[in-house]
C-alpha cells in the first residue's frame, strides 16, 4: 500500500513586463491532488488551468480569453472561453 503525505504550496510572481504567473496545489493522505495555475500578460490575455485527480483519473478545466480559442472538450480537458 502506498503512503501519501498531505502538502500544499502557492506562489505568484509578476515580471518587469507585467506578466503574472501563479500556481497552487495540494494533496491529501489518500493521494488526491488538486491545483491550478494561471498566466496573464500585460494586455489582460490569460489562461487558468484547474486540475485534479480524486482517484477517478486526471481532469482539467481551462478558462481563457485567448484570441482564436473556442469552447470545446479534448482529452478529458474542458476549454471554456471567457470574455
Amino acid at each position: 500500500m502506498e503512503k501519501y503525505f498531505s502538502y500544499s504550496f502557492t506562489y505568484e510572481t509578476t515580471d518587469e513586463y507585467g506578466v503574472t504567473l501563479t500556481r497552487t496545489e495540494s494533496g491529501d493522505q489518500q493521494g488526491n491532488v488538486k491545483g491550478s495555475y494561471m498566466y496573464r500578460d500585460a494586455n489582460g490575455v490569460y489562461r487558468t488551468v484547474e486540475y485534479g485527480d480524486n482517484g477517478n483519473g486526471f481532469q482539467a478545466s481551462i478558462q481563457s480569453n485567448e484570441p482564436g480559442l473556442v469552447s470545446h472538450k479534448a482529452a478529458d480537458a474542458e476549454y471554456i472561453v471567457q470574455n
